[in-house]
């Protein structure tokens, strides 16, 4: 389910490798969130990257319009974050004041394969920028990330929670909202019980439509309305109840389901059934069930 984009199902969340551009820092403690972020001086940046710096950054501004000429804007990307496997491909981009101060670079990136599964946030300073990257859900426009709470701006993004089964089984998300602070990424989802509301009415109508039309996503789209209804209400069992009953179903996608909720809900009896999907003969199942049981152990 995606309510502020579209959402590609059954989809692979990239895991890229980063290497930080010479001259650069990197500072592990400010990305609460994400990975850590980078410090590049202005002394270590290209001609055509001290270009697009100094250019105006402001709301209404297009950022492809401030990088020089024959370069590109995932051309910057590639350069102060140090190249990945694979060249950066902007999918959007666009200036919004994240950290309250000034305006930021923020770019929805797609690192590789076919989905923009990168939020890369560029800030700059006198001294040269702080880059932070957050693994997302697949973001084709960038401002559909863009949250306003009161006076701030926030990142409302997609992650992926139940795991990747193919094409034969959807795979779930979650929202959650980040406030960028320094090249790190909090989260402050805890805080934010009116965006929760908002995503509930609109879940509850895409899964009863999907339910409705017998689509394939009809299951993720249950499971993510039952933990909206959970985040809100911590009493609610629906989650629980729904992984029980998916535990003993012969499909094995349920069943890896089924192992991602009862990790995440809780409940009584939880560890015990989880226990008993780790020995499941499907190796997603049992892996599903592995993860789940680390996951309530911290």
């Amino acid at each position: 389910m995606q309510l502020n984009a579209t959402l590609f199902r059954g989809m692979v969340v990239s895991a890229v490798l980063f290497a930080a551009p010479a001259g650069a820092q990197s500072d592990a403690i400010s990305a609460q969130a994400g990975m850590p972020s980078i410090s590049v001086p202005a002394s270590s940046l290209s001609p055509a990257a001290r270009h697009f710096v100094a250019g105006t950054w402001a709301p209404g501004v297009d950022p492809a319009g401030l990088v020089a000429r024959g370069q590109s804007l995932g051309a910057f990307l590639d350069e102060v974050t140090g190249p990945p496997l694979q060249s950066y491909e902007a999918c959007s981009a666009a200036f919004a004041n994240l950290s309250g101060q000034s305006y930021e670079l923020v770019a929805s990136v797609r690192a590789s394969g076919r989905f923009c599964n990168l939020i890369v946030v560029v800030e700059k300073s006198s001294t040269g920028i702080t880059v932070g990257q957050l693994q997302v859900w697949d973001i084709p426009k960038v401002k559909d990330a863009l949250y306003r709470s009161g006076n701030s701006t926030l990142l409302a993004v997609w992650q992926p929670w139940s795991p990747y089964e193919g094409t034969r089984a959807c795979m779930a998300s979650f929202p959650a909202l980040y406030r960028y602070q320094a090249g790190g990424f909090i989260d402050v989802s805890s805080q934010a019980r009116s965006f929760y509301q908002d995503m509930l009415v609109k879940a509850e109508k895409n899964a009863a439509s999907s339910a409705a039309q017998g689509r394939a996503e009809s299951d993720c789209d249950l499971m993510e309305l039952y933990r909206l209804r959970r985040t809100l209400d911590p009493q609610s069992a629906a989650e629980s109840q729904l992984a029980i009953s998916w535990a003993k179903s012969p499909d094995p996608a349920r069943r890896a389901k089924a192992a991602v909720m009862l990790g995440d809900a809780g409940g009584p009896g939880a560890k015990n059934l989880l226990m008993t999907l780790r020995s499941d003969p499907e190796p997603g199942v049992a892996a599903a069930a592995q993860g789940a049981l680390a996951s309530m152990q911290h």
